[in-house]
């Protein structure tokens, strides 16, 4: 059995309802390009800055601790001032964090993070002011040892030259 054809009424229907499913599918691409657009710029907004303000945070948080670290050992304050100006980068990128971590609530791991940095940063500026504080007793102690060192040398000369004039006198009148 061969299928009736169509009528007028029937295609006009059919051309209608095609037209409005091309008109739905274009929609749904069109929706589909803006989300994937808003996505595009979350991405650029966001989720870039956000790495790359982890990446400046960590780099200058190494740099503070290799400054910190080397002033504790060698003593020199401009080892004391690059660990200062460091921290303070570090300080200056965590404070961006916190403000990109406000203009965009989806960042919700930097979010939690936040407050773990933080503390995690306090206490090692607690340990930096200690190192600090132990370094300072050292450096007196060494300005001790110095300033004591030529009273020390020449108390230890005085005593030979006593005790090798005594030793020539006993010679001498033995």
């Amino acid at each position: 059995m061969k299928p009736a054809p169509l009528t007028t009424p029937h295609r006009i229907a059919l051309g209608v309802s095609l037209l409005l499913l091309i008109a739905g599918f274009g929609g749904y691409t069109v929706l589909k390009v803006l989300d994937n657009a808003k996505r595009a710029a979350f991405l650029s907004d966001a989720v870039v800055p956000q790495a790359e303000l982890s990446g400046n945070m960590l780099t200058a948080l190494n740099k503070a601790q290799l400054a910190n670290r080397t002033y504790a050992i060698l003593h020199q304050k401009s080892d004391r001032e690059q660990g200062i100006k460091h921290m303070e980068e570090f300080s200056k990128y965590y404070a961006a964090a916190v403000k990109l971590s406000a203009d965009y609530p989806d960042l919700t791991t930097l979010k939690a993070l936040l407050p773990e940095i933080e503390k995690s940063r306090a206490a090692y500026m607690t340990q930096v002011k200690a190192t600090e504080d132990h370094t300072d007793r050292l450096n007196k102690i060494i300005d001790q040892f110095n300033s004591n060192g030529p009273i020390t040398l020449t108390a230890l000369n005085n005593l030979a030259t006593d005790q090798d004039k005594k030793m020539r006198q006993e010679i001498a009148s033995g």
